[in-house]
């Protein structure tokens, strides 16, 4: 019998999935809602961690694409709607390696509003077929006082970086406590940095970290806000 897990994740949010590999094509469905009052032209780009030999892997965002291509089209989601257009399809091709691939869905206008799902395909796993739920348009939708969002990260630089990046942000009066977490491709924290001040820059001392692809989400009163990405020489 099939598994089905479902998972509920705020902008940025970044989880690892597995499921078995057996013949044939698997299938990974990611559920986008729009949580904002306008509507959004939202990208779907795959980014392939690391790949088992033999493997392969195409998506669907609307429509199917070939191997070759990593970023899909825009598609039109609707306030508070929730777009079923997306299908991660992977073969192992036979062979018994472990393999993740990251989706990630961003506002075609506003790319630092993104939510990330880890997909991770081992043969250990018994599911075979996963689903997971991420929300986008939080950056402009409403706080709890109906007052637009304003935190945001306003620049990272140098990116790629190899020995410090800098990053710029900008916080809304009241906001009692954020940083900044830099997660890796499995979603484990690597770094925090903690903000201070409506409006300033930190530095990451990257010099630390393995060479590669990293999340870096900016955290505002215990929710995450936004997700960017940052690779390391």
């Amino acid at each position: 019998m099939k598994k089905t897990l479902a998972l509920l994740m705020g902008i940025g949010t970044v989880v690892s999935i597995a499921f078995a590999q057996n013949p044939g094509d698997k299938k990974s469905h990611v559920l986008v809602t729009n949580v904002s009052n306008i509507a959004l032209n939202v990208i779907c780009e795959r980014t392939e961690n690391s790949l088992a030999d033999s493997s392969i892997n195409y998506f669907c965002w609307d429509v199917c694409f070939i191997p070759s291509v990593s970023v899909s089209g825009v598609v039109e989601i609707l306030p508070g709607t929730t777009s079923p257009n997306h299908i991660g399809y992977y073969n192992a091709g036979g062979g018994t390696g472990v393999s993740t691939i990251s989706y990630c869905f961003y506002d075609n206008d506003n790319p630092i509003d993104s939510a990330c799902v880890i997909i991770l395909y081992t043969p250990e796993s018994p599911d075979d077929s996963v689903y997971a739920s991420v929300d986008v348009g939080l950056l402009v939708g409403l706080d709890e006082y109906g007052n637009v969002r304003q935190n945001k990260i306003l620049d990272i630089y140098p990116n790629p970086a190899k020995t410090n990046a800098t990053v710029s942000y900008s916080l809304e009066n009241g906001s009692r406590s954020a940083h900044i977490v830099v997660r890796n491709l499995l979603g484990e924290e690597v770094m925090e940095v903690p903000l201070k001040g409506s409006t300033g820059k930190v530095i990451f001392p990257v010099s630390q970290l393995n060479s590669g692809l990293y999340f870096y989400s900016m955290v505002v009163n215990g929710q995450v806000e936004s997700t960017q990405r940052l690779v390391v020489k």
